[in-house]
């Protein structure tokens, strides 16, 4: 009997000792953050490749960091950041409603801390030729059908902010394009490098669908942090943040970005 009274507090010793290890300081979960799971050539692509996904990782090399890289649509990416299922996602505008539920990168003021972009894309209007569609650089006209968006983009709240009706019935800028060219839209508003690369090169688009050479919308895009996330260790995410724009700014990654054709 006295011999199990004196093996007995060792298995709380083991727990006590495990459990002192994984809180120490330099000891943290990995972070998981998100990413949209259609492609948006040169920044991130659904096989886990793009510039975000590079930057990123020089980050955590950068700071003995660990972070998790997962797919999902877009509005997922979101939804799972408010519920706490995921710490993050990017690459994501500032608005009103994310704000209620994820930080971003800010000053002192409450204003953003541009240092922390992790890059700035445009929102192109794209046309169908023949169409009644329109935008001069000003005014954005679609009297057949409504102006379609992409799910859950930020780009669709400033369009009707505009007086416009707007359809967020696509998900990728392929679909949206496809819509142009079967005379089922007039007017498609799209995101970035992979939308312009395939209106232009893709035989089965460049004849049919016009693309305007004013953007839209031009927007800063950051990483996202649930703000549980956040306030658990606010100097780990500012520090990441900091990193962010420290390798953005490097002369290694400005070869990546001039090698891309979007520096």
């Amino acid at each position: 009997m006295k011999f199990e009274k004196m093996l007995n507090p060792f298995p709380k010793l083991i727990f006590a000792l495990l459990a002192s290890i994984l809180s120490a300081p330099g000891v943290a979960a990995p972070l998981k953050f998100c990413y949209e799971d259609v492609p948006q050539k040169p920044w991130t692509m659904p096989d886990g490749t793009g510039l975000n996904i590079t930057l990123l990782k020089r980050v955590e090399k950068l700071l003995g960091e660990s972070f998790s890289y997962t797919t999902k649509p877009w509005s997922r990416c979101q939804e799972e950041t408010r519920v706490g299922a995921l710490d993050g996602y990017f690459a994501a505008s500032i608005t009103d409603v994310r704000r209620q539920y994820s930080v971003f990168p800010s000053l002192p003021d409450g204003s953003p801390d541009n240092s922390a972009v992790m890059y700035e894309d445009r929102f192109d209007v794209y046309l169908r030729k023949g169409g009644e569609g329109l935008w001069d650089g000003k005014q954005l006209r679609s009297p057949r059908h409504p102006i379609v968006a992409q799910r859950g983009y930020f780009v669709a709240t400033v369009l009707r902010a505009h007086g416009l009706v707007v359809e967020e019935s696509i998900k990728s800028a392929e679909d949206g394009l496809r819509l142009l060219s079967q005379n089922m839209a007039d007017v498609v508003v799209l995101q970035g490098n992979e939308a312009r690369d395939l209106a232009t090169n893709d035989p089965r688009f460049k004849d049919s669908v016009v693309t305007t050479s004013t953007p839209y919308l031009v927007l800063p895009l950051y990483l996202a942090i649930n703000r549980g996330t956040y306030l658990q260790n606010p100097k780990r995410i500012e520090a990441i943040w900091a990193a962010i724009g420290k390798v953005r700014n490097s002369p290694d990654y400005h070869t990546l970005l001039d090698a891309a054709g979007v520096r």
